[in-house]
């Protein structure tokens, strides 16, 4: 009962009772080992001699799997695996929020009105200094069409409601800067969309934030702050170079900077620093699929387009049902000329789409 009522919250109430899952599922976990122990314990009854071996053998299998898996989280190879920036222990990991950037949020000249992705709205609420407020946070039902038009502006997949939305945005909101954390999901397709609409001009970057500013007169000062730049790419630098020294050792966690600066620096048109972080990351993890369609649309730019298609082809090996790496591989097909090519990688791409969730790039 405990797990059918877990498994319909899961369902309908994700985002709000996601805690509450848990705690109903691990009883029925319990109960599945002790009905497995149960069972082996009926088979071998009426035979002591057998029963000892079969709960021998059984507490060894179960030892060993423990013992795998722990081992597994302890070393951050589940992770590293899965390409997920998390490493095992307490503490806090300032790599996925604005921590840095917050010197440059505070200043007294950055625009008293600006948007972010919702996931960073309780860490900004609690660092922004006296009297400012974040603009939203994580909570669906309490901002409701504002935070639809948010992600239907940002990373909405309907053009024209994107569009619109986008409109409404800069129409009701008027922001005068925008603090993107790359290494959130879809934090790419945002960073671009805000990018490719000419609205705003990149002011600081240092791998997990990247603000933007709408470029007035009052936001000149910070547009031109070479200091201010300069700190942000050095902190990217020096996580860079620190990641490659832990490498060779016991397996280092993903860094989730880089991971955030290979995002943005392919949407910022910056192919050879995108490569670069790309690289670290790949000697780290040779077979981290979010690297493998970075590199091919860094390889797509810089011209490589056979070096993007033996890429692309190992990112679909990885990753066979998602329709990213088909809908790159289109664009990259049809700047060779193939077009007949291109047209099958795209129907490929649509056919795959409703089979998992893809936000168009």
């Amino acid at each position: 009962a405990l797990a059918v009522v877990a498994a319909v919250l899961a369902m309908k109430f994700y985002m709000s009772s996601i805690e509450l899952f848990t705690v109903l599922i691990f009883p029925l976990l319990a109960l599945s080992t002790g009905c497995l122990g149960t069972f082996f314990t009926g088979l071998a009854r009426g035979n002591p001699a057998q029963a000892g071996r079969i709960s021998l053998a059984g507490a060894s299998v179960l030892g060993v799997l423990a013992a795998v898996t722990i081992v597994r989280f302890v070393s951050n190879s589940y992770y590293i695996e899965r390409g997920i920036p998390t490493r095992f222990g307490l503490g806090f990991n300032r790599e996925i929020v604005p921590a840095e950037a917050m010197e440059v949020i505070n200043r007294p000249d950055f625009p008293a009105n600006f948007i972010h992705l919702p996931a960073d709205g309780g860490y900004l609420e609690t660092h922004l200094t006296k009297g400012r407020m974040a603009f939203i946070d994580a909570r669906q039902a309490l901002h409701a069409g504002a935070y639809a038009d948010l992600v239907d502006a940002l990373v909405g997949a309907d053009k024209e409601k994107s569009e619109a939305a986008n409109k409404r945005m800069f129409g009701n909101w008027q922001p005068g800067a925008a603090v993107i954390n790359t290494t959130l999901p879809y934090a790419q397709d945002a960073l671009g969309r805000l990018l490719a609409s000419g609205m705003l001009k990149p002011a600081y970057f240092d791998g997990t934030t990247a603000i933007l500013v709408v470029p007035t007169r009052e936001n000149i000062p910070l547009l031109t702050d070479k200091a201010v730049q300069e700190k942000g790419l050095a902190i990217l630098e020096e996580t860079k170079n620190r990641y490659r020294k832990a490498l060779g050792g016991l397996p280092a966690p993903l860094s989730a900077r880089l991971l955030g600066a290979a995002n943005a620096f392919v949407v910022m048109n910056r192919p050879q620093e995108a490569q670069a972080v790309l690289a670290a990351l790949r000697a780290g993890n040779p077979t981290l699929y979010s690297g493998r369609l970075n590199l091919a649309m860094v390889q797509r730019a810089l011209k490589d387009n056979e070096g993007a298609l033996t890429t692309l082809n190992e990112a679909m090996a990885l990753e066979p049902t998602d329709a990213k790496p088909h809908l790159i591989r289109a664009d990259v097909l049809k700047a060779m000329g193939r077009d007949k090519d291109a047209e099958d990688a795209a129907a490929e791409a649509k056919r795959l789409a409703p089979k998992k969730e893809n936000v168009p790039s």
